[in-house]
């Protein structure tokens, strides 16, 4: 349920109750849409999503994502992670977080998401 404006950038949606969902809640129910991603409820508030069985990414309600990226990954790309001022420390090994605040957040993600896929099969 993502809502491109005219310039095709993902916009917040409007839930039931009329308030901007985070976008986090887009980007879970964009996941569902992904072949080969499964996505699990936590009982928490948030989800894992899963490809081939391995988690890629954890999504929590409070507008925090962790990725599944792989140490190697982690390292080609720590320069631009910590430059970019995104992310989080480092929860576990193999593990970045990110918070999901805005639209480039949110684009940011999927790609993450995607990437973790990639480095996880």
């Amino acid at each position: 349920m993502i809502a491109l404006d005219h310039g095709g950038v993902a916009t917040p949606i409007r839930s039931r109750r009329n308030r901007i969902a985070p976008y986090v809640e887009q980007a879970i129910a964009n996941l569902r849409r992904w072949p080969g991603v499964t996505v699990v409820e936590t009982g928490a508030g948030g989800v894992v999503c899963t490809a081939g069985g391995i988690p890629v990414a954890r999504l929590g309600g409070d507008g925090v994502a962790a990725l599944h990226l792989t140490r190697p990954v982690i390292e080609r790309l720590s320069e631009s992670l910590c430059a970019s001022g995104l992310f989080l420390d480092q929860a576990e090994e193999g593990w970045v977080a990110m918070r999901v605040d805005t639209a480039a957040d949110f684009q940011l993600l999927l790609a993450l998401v995607s990437l973790a896929i990639k480095a996880n099969m």
